[in-house]
C-alpha cells in the first residue's frame, strides 16, 4: 500500500549529508518509482471500482483457478475504495476465506507478508478499537461463584493468605508431588471453587483427609491458585506481583504465566484466567514470543487468548516486516490450521461489523486514513 511518508524517508538521509551527483540521481529514480507506483495504484482502483472491473473481479473470484482467486483476494482492499464492492466481493463473495487458506497453507515469506498487509488494509483503523477492547485490562477480574458477593480484603492491604496464616486459622494441607506442603482454609477452597467443592465437601476421600495430595502441578502455579481463592485479587500480595515480572525474552513455556495459566483451566477459576491473561497481554506478549503463546493457548482450547493474539498481531502500529515474520512463526506453529483459519475470519468480520457501525472503510491513497 501507499506510503504517504515514502517522499520524507526517502530524502531525510540525504538532508543530514551533503549529496553528489549519484546520489541526486538515485534520489531522482526512487521518487519517479514512488510517484509511478502511486499513479498505478489509483489508476487500478478508478478500473476496480468500474461495473467493467467490478464484474471482472467477480468473475474471477467465482469462476477463476486457486491462484486467480488467492491474488485477487489480497489485492482487492489494495485497490479498492468501495465498502460496498468489497463487501460483496471479499466477504460474500468468499474472497476473504480464499485467501486465509491459502495464507494458512502457504511457505513464502513474501505471500505471508503481503496477505498479513492487506488484511491490516482492509481493516484500518477498526483494528485499533477492536485491540483496545480486547486488551485492556479491566478494573478487577471477574470472580468466581460466591467470592463475588464477599468483601474479601484485609484491612492491612497486603497478602490476605499470608495473614490468614499468621492468624492460624488454616485447618488442611496440600501435598505436591515434589513433597511441598502447602496450608488452606477449607471453607475458602470450597466457597470459591466447584472443583475443591467437590473434591472437599462430596464423598471423595479428600472430603475427610486433613492432608490432600495434589499432583501434576507445579509449587508456584498451585501457590498462585490457593492465594486466588484466598482472596488475593491484586498485586499488593507479592504472588501475584510475581507474575508481572516475567520477561518477554522468557520462554513462555518454563515461565510462571503458562502453568499459572493451565492450573485456572484445571481449577475451573474464570477469574484467575482472566487475571493470567490479562497479565500475558499487559507485560508479556509482543511479536517475536506471539507464536508461543498462540501454541499455548491452542493446546489448552483457550479461544479467548487466541482472539487476543490475533487482535495483537494484526494492530495496524506493528512494523509491517516484524509483522510477517510473527504471522510465519504463529503458521509454523499452529497444530489446527483450520482452526487459525476459522479465528483469523471471526476476528476480521466481527472488526469490520464494529467498523461498520464507527464509519466507512478508509481511502488506500488517502494519507489521513493512515
Amino acid at each position: 500500500s501507499p506510503n504517504p511518508t515514502s517522499l520524507k524517508s526517502i530524502s531525510m538521509p540525504l538532508a543530514c549529508n551533503r549529496p553528489g551527483p549519484w546520489d541526486m540521481l538515485m534520489l531522482f529514480v526512487e521518487l519517479s518509482l514512488v510517484f509511478l507506483g502511486e499513479a498505478l495504484l489509483r489508476n487500478l482502483s478508478v478500473q476496480v471500482e468500474s461495473p467493467f472491473g467490478a464484474g471482472t473481479l467477480k468473475h474471477m473470484l467465482l469462476s477463476g483457478t486457486e491462484a486467480e482467486r488467492t491474488a485477487c483476494a489480497v489485492a482487492l482492499p489494495l485497490i479498492c475504495r468501495k465498502e460496498m464492492l468489497i463487501r460483496k466481493l471479499l466477504l460474500e463473495g468468499g474472497g476473504l476465506r480464499s485467501m486465509l487458506e491459502s495464507l494458512a497453507r502457504s511457505e513464502d515469506p513474501v505471500f505471508i507478508f503481503t496477505a498479513a498487509d492487506s488484511i491490516v488494509t482492509l481493516l484500518g483503523g477498526s483494528m485499533q478499537h477492536e485491540a483496545e477492547s480486547e486488551l485492556q485490562l479491566p478494573d478487577s477480574p471477574p470472580s468466581d461463584l460466591q467470592a463475588a458477593k464477599r468483601v474479601r480484603k484485609d484491612p492491612d492491604g497486603g497478602c490476605r493468605y499470608q495473614h490468614l496464616l499468621e492468624a492460624g486459622q488454616t485447618d488442611m494441607k496440600f501435598q505436591l508431588d515434589s513433597g511441598d506442603v502447602m496450608s488452606a482454609i477449607r471453607a475458602e477452597m470450597t466457597a470459591s471453587s466447584e472443583v475443591f467443592r467437590a473434591m472437599l465437601e462430596g464423598g471423595y476421600l479428600e472430603s475427610w483427609q486433613t492432608l490432600v495430595p495434589i499432583c501434576d502441578i507445579p509449587l508456584p502455579a498451585f501457590r498462585l491458585v490457593l492465594h486466588f481463592l484466598h482472596g488475593c485479587h491484586s498485586k499488593d500480595c507479592p504472588t501475584l506481583f510475581d507474575l508481572h515480572c516475567v520477561k518477554m525474552e522468557e520462554d513462555f513455556r518454563s515461565s510462571t504465566l503458562a502453568p499459572a495459566l493451565a492450573a485456572a483451566d484445571r481449577f475451573l477459576l474464570p477469574g484467575l484466567q482472566c487475571l493470567v491473561e490479562n497479565v500475558i497481554c499487559e507485560t508479556y506478549m509482543c511479536l517475536s514470543n506471539l507464536h508461543a503463546v498462540y501454541m499455548f493457548s491452542e493446546h489448552q482450547g483457550n479461544a479467548g487468548l487466541r482472539r487476543r493474539c490475533l487482535c495483537y498481531l494484526l494492530q495496524p502500529e506493528h512494523e509491517p516486516m516484524a509483522r510477517g515474520e510473527s504471522l510465519e512463526r504463529v503458521l509454523q506453529a499452529a497444530e489446527n490450521l483450520s482452526t487459525l483459519v476459522d479465528d483469523l475470519q471471526s476476528v476480521v468480520m466481527e472488526c469490520l461489523g464494529g467498523r461498520n457501525r464507527r464509519g466507512k472503510f478508509p481511502l488506500p491513497c488517502d494519507s489521513s486514513s493512515k
